[in-house]
C-alpha cells in the first residue's frame, strides 16, 4: 500500500491508467499487472508498507481488498501519515511484540483508506437514507424495530434498504439496531440504579436470559458483572479490542 502525500505521477493497473496526485493511495495486490512512476517535472514523496499472510489473503478472498479497486483518492490526512510513522517506528526499534503492533497498525491503515473512500463515494441519497434510518432506530430504541416498516417510511424497498445499510456500515440494519441497544444498555447499567432485568425490559427484551447472553457475546462480560465493576471502580473493565466485534 503506497501513499503519495505530495508530487504527481502515473499509475497503471491492467488496462487502466490513473493520474496520481497528492493524497492518492495505490494498492498492489498479488498477481496485479502494474506500473507507476512520478512525473519528472514534479517527482513525488511516497510512504509504503508491504504485508502478507493468511489474514490479508482472507481480505482479498472476501472482497474487502480487490483488484477491481486498487486506486484511492484518499486525500491528505495526518491520521494516515501517523499510522505509517507508527509502522516505521515499530519495525525500526523492534520493541517486544512489535510484530503484533505493526500488524494492528497496518489493519488500521487499510480500514482508514477504505473508510475514507467509502464515505467519499456515498451518494447524497444513500447518505440521507442511512441518517434517517439511524434516527428512526434511535427513536424506537426501547421497542422492536420492523426493518420493512422503516424501509417503507424511507421510501425504498426492504431489500434495497438492507443492501445500502450493509454496503456503507458493514452491518445489516438489524445488527446495527441490536448494537445500539447494547450500547444503550452499557450506559443504563453504569449510570442508573436499574437492575439487569429492568434494563432488559426497558430496551424491549422480554427474555432477560437472552439479553444477558447477547450482552456478554457483544461486550465480553455479563451485564451483571459489567454493572458490578462500574459500581466498584467507576469505569468499565478493560476488554480486548475484538470483544465488541
Amino acid at each position: 500500500m503506497i501513499y503519495i502525500p505530495n508530487g504527481e505521477g502515473i499509475f497503471t493497473s491492467g488496462e487502466t491508467t490513473y493520474q496520481v496526485k497528492p493524497g492518492s493511495t495505490l494498492l498492489l495486490l498479488p498477481g496485479l499487472r502494474h506500473a507507476y512512476r512520478p512525473l519528472s517535472e514534479t517527482g513525488w514523496h511516497e510512504y509504503w508498507v508491504g504485508f502478507r499472510g493468511a489474514y490479508f489473503l482472507d481480505l482479498v478472498e472476501t472482497g474487502c481488498l480487490s483488484q477491481e479497486k486498487v486506486f484511492f483518492e484518499t486525500g491528505l490526512h495526518d491520521s494516515i501519515l501517523s499510522l505509517y510513522n507508527q509502522i516505521f517506528d515499530e519495525v525500526l526499534y523492534q520493541r517486544p511484540l512489535y510484530q503484533m503492533r505493526t500488524c494492528s497498525s497496518i489493519l488500521s491503515l487499510i480500514a482508514e483508506v477504505l473508510d475514507r473512500e467509502r464515505r467519499r463515494d456515498i451518494p447524497d441519497y444513500y447518505q440521507q437514507v442511512l441518517e434517517k434510518a439511524k434516527l428512526l432506530m434511535e427513536a424506537n430504541i426501547s421497542g422492536a424495530a420492523n426493518m420493512t416498516d422503516i424501509a417503507s417510511q424511507l421510501g425504498t424497498s426492504a431489500s434495497n434498504f438492507h443492501r445500502i445499510f450493509k454496503i456503507y456500515t458493514s452491518m445489516t440494519p438489524y445488527q446495527y439496531f441490536i448494537a445500539k441497544k447494547i450500547h444503550k444498555a452499557e450506559s443504563l447499567l453504569g449510570q442508573t440504579d436499574l437492575s439487569v432485568k429492568e434494563v432488559a425490559a426497558q430496551l424491549g427484551f422480554e427474555n432477560q436470559l437472552y439479553f444477558s447472553r447477547l450482552f456478554k457475546k457483544k461486550i465480553g462480560v455479563s451485564p451483571l458483572n459489567w454493572k458490578k465493576y462500574i459500581n466498584i471502580y467507576g469505569n468499565p473493565p478493560a476488554l480486548p479490542e475484538d470483544s465488541k466485534d
